[in-house]
């Protein structure tokens, strides 16, 4: 077992290894008495344990901010990735995009397929031919 882990057992079960995994409690235990950091950690994770079963108020701010951070860190099934991750855009955003993917599209293809002579006045092209049904230049 590495500290890492250590930690994230010691901050999700407390310093009392009964409550903790029957496969991760013997490592743990020999982590604890080998390790000065793991030992400090439990140290800190047995008074914070005392604390909340006494009910007093007496809570460290690092442990409640601790506490709070693995609480309202999203879990890794919920973190999305994406470019657009930064944006509020909520549903309306793929839909959106696929408007504009399409019309870019549309447009590029309308350009391609036109016999237009650039030449040319190129409003007078469009008045002529669309809007009065005249053939091309």
């Amino acid at each position: 077992m590495n500290i890492k882990r250590f930690r994230r057992l010691l901050e999700a079960f407390g310093a009392d290894f009964a409550r903790w995994p029957g496969n991760e409690r013997a490592a743990a235990e020999q982590l604890a008495t080998t390790s000065l950091e793991a030992a400090r950690g439990r140290r800190q994770a047995a008074e914070l344990d005392r604390a909340l079963e006494e009910g007093r108020g007496h809570v460290s701010q690092d442990s409640v901010a601790r506490v709070l951070r693995n609480v309202a860190a999203p879990l890794p099934s919920q973190r999305q990735s994406g470019w657009l991750n930064g944006y509020s855009l909520g549903p309306a955003w793929r839909p959106a995009v696929l408007f504009g993917a399409v019309a870019i599209l549309g447009f590029i293809v309308g350009l391609a397929e036109s016999n237009v002579d650039w030449d040319t006045n190129f409003v007078d092209h469009v008045f002529d031919s669309h809007l009065l049904g005249r053939t091309a230049l």
